[in-house]
């Protein structure tokens, strides 16, 4: 004769999932963004945003330009003004110059701490504080634009482990060539390219490692195609052949399903990482911890 099935394991079960599902439901998710210049990473990252916030997050984007201006207004570095290449290798330069004094991976810790200032606001709690600032209860995302150097994905996974991923922005480089062409109409096709093969892998250590960093992605994102098309009159329309939405809705139940996985596989732990605060102009390597 058949054993009756354990109903109330069978319950206890179910409330268990539901209540693992709760807690990865509301754990902060960290994304970072990484594709080769021309891809369109900053086009990715606010489809992104859309998507989550569609879908109940509080989302914020953190672009690394910002940190990098700082760095060159602070060191006195010139940025071109006009929007032609120049200013674009001027922020490469002021990029390397930044990883160069003050580590590879400073980007990250700017990424980081930017987090921690903006959980901070969300939930009222003191960024000035040496103690961790813990989430509430709220769902929230954080899109980092963008990741150019290996150094900087090691550190973030090394902060917010499970709850980081990294998004590989694919997109043909006879396409990505044409955009920066059309972007940068004072630079021809060869200072372009030249461009384009120092974005992905620069000669110094401190420089871009662009094509390191995109091979370390959890999954990738097809961008080849142009998001909107033009009609008769100059008139933009979507362009159906433009699945980023698609691609980054089923990526994204995948992605919680192997956190959902992790989760159970180590005992329903949960971190949430924290960096402590230093001295405002304090330009020493920051002392990282995991809350």
């Amino acid at each position: 004769m058949a054993s009756k099935p354990n109903v109330a394991a069978n319950d206890a079960d179910r409330k268990d999932a539901t209540e693992i599902v709760n807690q990865l439901a509301t754990k902060e998710l960290v994304f970072g963004v990484v594709g080769p210049v021309g891809a369109g990473s900053s086009t990715i990252a606010y489809a992104l945003r859309d998507f989550l916030t569609s879908s109940g997050y509080d989302v914020h984007v953190v672009k690394a330009r910002r940190f990098i201006e700082n760095f060159a207004a602070e060191r006195h570095i010139e940025i071109s003004k006009s929007l032609k290449l120049k200013q674009t290798e001027d922020l490469q330069d002021a990029g390397d110059s930044m990883r160069k004094a003050l580590g590879h991976s400073v980007i990250a810790e700017k990424f980081a701490v930017e987090i921690r200032d903006l959980r901070a606001k969300a939930v009222g709690g003191d960024p000035t504080s040496a103690e961790p600032i813990p989430p509430d209860e709220t769902p929230r995302a954080y899109i980092l634009d963008s990741i150019r150097h290996p150094s900087e994905v090691a550190l973030l996974r090394k902060i917010y482990q499970q709850s980081f991923c990294l998004i590989g922005v694919v997109c043909e480089e006879s396409v990505r060539l044409d955009r920066l062409h059309d972007k940068y109409l004072d630079a021809g096709r060869d200072v372009i390219a030249s461009f384009m093969k120092r974005d992905e892998k620069a000669a110094e250590k401190h420089g871009q490692h662009v094509s390191s960093a995109f091979h370390l992605s959890d999954f990738f994102v097809e961008n080849t195609q142009p998001d909107y098309i033009t009609g008769p009159g100059g008139v933009k329309n979507s362009n159906p052949a433009w699945n980023v939405n698609e691609d980054l809705a089923g990526n994204y139940i995948l992605y919680l399903a192997a956190r959902l996985r992790h989760i159970i596989g180590h005992g329903h732990q949960h971190h949430q990482p924290d960096l402590p605060r230093r001295s405002q102009g304090d330009c020493a390597p920051r002392n990282l911890a995991l809350a």
